[in-house]
């Protein structure tokens, strides 16, 4: 009897783990100059990067390594929720602490109060009259914090702010809206500025939405955010509050990468998206000249950060 042949031995197919992935959560067509770091970035990581308007809870899978998200608000805190495995990074946002995979963009470049005195200081300076006013969220200290600093600011410019010419309207106007507020009641909202005349509005940028923007162009005004104008509303836009992004960015990058989350990076504020109709070089120079004592601290907001209301 012959020996039977011993069984061919077989290769047990294993499955190709998916590429490492980076996905930044943002408008199309905004924050083009981070988009660009983070394709170089993950180029050189050999990871695969992707810009998404959104995702949902339970989409983030294993293979996203990091997600970078901006303003609006995706859900942020259910998604880091949802994928303890993913490292994330808030960009932009009042008032979210670092934890374990979820990392923040914190100074002077992050502030509320800096952003709205900034804001603030900006509107009185290119408005005729001052006829300024602010849109911000009502139930967040952040919230409070950017509209007190913006009326802080406007006051810081021009005074008593009192217009030669009617209407006689006592400048800066403030309006709120809660978080969960649906465009028609922010829409709702910017009907309110408008009914004081209101010719140039800081709209915080929790708020920002190409419906929203779209309609306040619409109405003529000039826009002020530390979000960056949707595409097609430029020519309404003054200008965007910054920080340094790409370099803190960077600063954070390798050890997000490496899994290693709730780190914070300093930032300074500055412009971007200025539009030379509005603000002219001279402009410029003299907002640039004001910066330099708001990054560092000679000019006190009068905002206490902790509740965002104004010291006494």
């Amino acid at each position: 009897m012959e020996p039977s042949a011993a069984p061919t031995p077989t290769n047990t197919p294993t499955e190709t783990p998916a590429p490492g992935r980076v996905i930044l959560l943002a408008p199309e067509g905004s924050y083009l100059d981070l988009r660009a770091l983070l394709d170089e970035l993950s180029q050189k990581q050999s990871l695969a990067f992707s810009q998404s308007p959104s995702v949902n809870v339970g989409e983030i899978g294993p293979e996203v390594r990091l997600v970078v998200v901006v303003p609006p608000d995706p859900g942020l805190a259910a998604l880091a929720a949802s994928a303890p495995g993913t490292q994330f990074l808030a960009i932009g946002f009042l008032g979210i602490e670092p934890r374990d995979n979820l990392s923040v963009l914190a100074g002077a470049g992050q502030r509320a109060d800096h952003i709205g005195f900034l804001a603030g200081y900006i509107a009185a300076a290119i408005t005729p009259h001052w006829r300024v006013g602010v849109l911000s969220i009502a139930d967040t200290p952040a919230g409070r914090s950017a509209k007190n600093g913006f009326s802080n600011g406007v006051v810081y410019y021009c005074g008593l702010c009192r217009p030669a010419y009617p209407p006689y309207v006592q400048y800066p106007i403030t309006v709120e809206v809660p978080a969960s507020a649906s465009l028609a009641e922010q829409q709702a909202a910017v009907d309110a500025l408008l009914a004081q005349s209101v010719n140039t509005a800081f709209l915080v940028g929790e708020l920002v939405n190409p419906e929203l923007v779209a309609y306040l162009a619409s109405k003529d005004m000039r826009i002020i955010s530390n979000a960056p104008p949707p595409s097609g509303n430029e020519t309404s836009w003054v200008a965007t509050i910054q920080a340094d992004i790409p370099n803190a960015v960077s600063e954070l990058w390798p050890t997000l990468i490496a899994g290693q989350g709730g780190g914070r990076a300093e930032t300074q504020l500055n412009l971007g998206d200025i539009n030379s109709a509005f603000l002219s070089p001279g402009r410029q120079q003299h907002i640039e000249e004001f910066l330099v004592d708001l990054n560092d601290g000679v000019i006190d907001t009068g905002v206490d950060l902790s509740t965002g209301e104004l010291r006494p």
